[in-house]
């Protein structure tokens, strides 16, 4: 008897709803085996990985899996989110790169299963309640919000900014779906100096985001801040750390990942890519193929 034939046993199966699996298994143990039904804030510093964490969630989710989602990108185009897609898909830089023909033949197929199948892809702002209309009549099983506040401009209007928590909060509970919100943090790890890495304060009204949010994720890159060496003694380039600052469904701790965007993030947690870097001929190849 497995686990599934044991809750079906015991009469809960149909009152659960299946786990978003992140795609990467140190992160999927941190998060107590994937996420569900949760309001999921992701925070850091400009150029940090907000928006690539987003893009590698939506493709790992809807791509590696079939699950639908209502991702909003509202600072990127369309043709930036069909790059993003390709050099995903490549693990190349295709903002870069001139692709062959039977390339992209072969990214088309993908590129249309997701659009057309899977995600609904959002660029133009939207309200809450149109995006959370979007979400039932596409049957979502998560939605993905990056920078949605900063494009409704809620800096200092903490009231709005409490508002909307709440109404995804209760979108949630009526729903029963996962909502990934980034935000912009403070510079207070700046002005504090060292490492400048972040903390859960840095957050906006963190007092307000603690509340609302099941978990709380925050970015770090130490080489935005020229930190060029990292403590492992190899270089700091393509490091990127998750720190699960507040977790109400599993554990807090971090996980280290190694991405050059716009390729795929991987999980790096030794900093065996990295190692491999300082070696490679090439960028491209330390990247495994997805086509």
């Amino acid at each position: 008897m497995n686990k599934e034939e044991f809750l079906k046993r015991l009469g809960i199966e149909g009152s659960l709803t299946q786990s978003l699996l992140s795609g990467f298994k140190d992160l999927d143990v941190l998060v107590n085996g994937g996420f569900s039904n949760e309001i999921v804030t992701i925070a850091s510093r400009p150029a940090h990985g907000k928006t690539s964490l987003l893009f590698n969630l939506m493709m790992n989710f809807s791509i590696r899996q079939e699950f639908k989602g209502i991702v909003a990108f509202t600072r990127m185009t369309q043709r930036d989110f069909i790059f993003y897609f390709s050099s995903w898909i490549t693990n190349t830089d295709f903002f870069k790169a001139e692709p062959t023909e039977e390339t992209l033949e072969k990214i088309y197929p993908h590129y249309n299963l997701l659009t057309s199948k899977r995600v609904k892809v959002v660029h133009q702002i939207l309200s809450l309640d149109e995006i959370f209309t979007l979400a039932e009549l596409h049957n979502a099983d998560y939605i993905l919000l990056d920078d949605y506040f900063r494009s409704y401009t809620w800096e200092y209007d903490v009231k709005k900014y409490a508002e909307d928590f709440s109404k995804i909060q209760d979108f949630v509970q009526k729903k029963k779906i996962s909502v990934f919100v980034t935000i912009l943090t403070s510079r207070m790890a700046e002005k504090r100096g060292g490492d400048m890495s972040p903390r859960l304060c840095d957050v906006y009204r963190s007092d307000l985001v603690s509340t609302y949010s099941h978990k709380v994720i925050q970015l770090y890159r130490p080489e935005v801040y020229g930190i060029t060496m990292c403590e492992d003694g190899y270089t700091s380039l393509g490091l990127m750390e998750m720190l699960i600052q507040q977790n109400s469904k599993g554990r807090t701790g971090s996980t280290r990942f190694f991405h050059l965007a716009p390729r795929r993030m991987l999980e790096d947690p030794g900093g065996a890519f990295r190692t491999k870097l300082e070696g490679a001929p090439s960028r491209s190849s330390i990247f495994p193929d997805f086509i």
